[in-house]
């Protein structure tokens, strides 16, 4: 008689592992997810407070250093900021708020 010793996993020893690596990763990727959104954000506030402010130190450079007069009217703020940040633009009433910067009155 012929015996083989074969060590090998039992299908119940295989389930139960990747039940306990599927309820690590439920409780873990969601974290990891929301530390990424966090970082993004974060990242891409900094940058856009960093355009503004860019933008905010030209204007006051070409008004002798202060931004009386710039600042009062929406629609004066807007159009001297527009002048300073290319990637703003002016729009219709019409178009999709998301990508313009509208007239108060509109």
């Amino acid at each position: 008689m012929i015996t083989t010793n074969k060590k090998a996993f039992t299908l119940a020893e295989v389930l139960i592992t990747l039940t306990v690596i599927g309820i690590v990763a439920s409780l873990t990727i969601p974290s990891l997810i929301h530390n990424t959104q966090y970082a993004e954000m974060k990242s891409a506030f900094k940058k856009t407070y960093s355009d503004l402010d860019a933008a905010t130190r030209l204007l006051m450079i070409d008004n002798a250093g202060t931004l009386v007069g710039i600042v009062g009217s929406s629609d004066v703020t807007r159009d001297k900021y527009l002048a300073k940040m290319n990637f703003i633009k002016k729009c219709d009433f019409n178009q999709d708020p998301g990508i313009c910067w509208h007239n108060a009155n509109q």
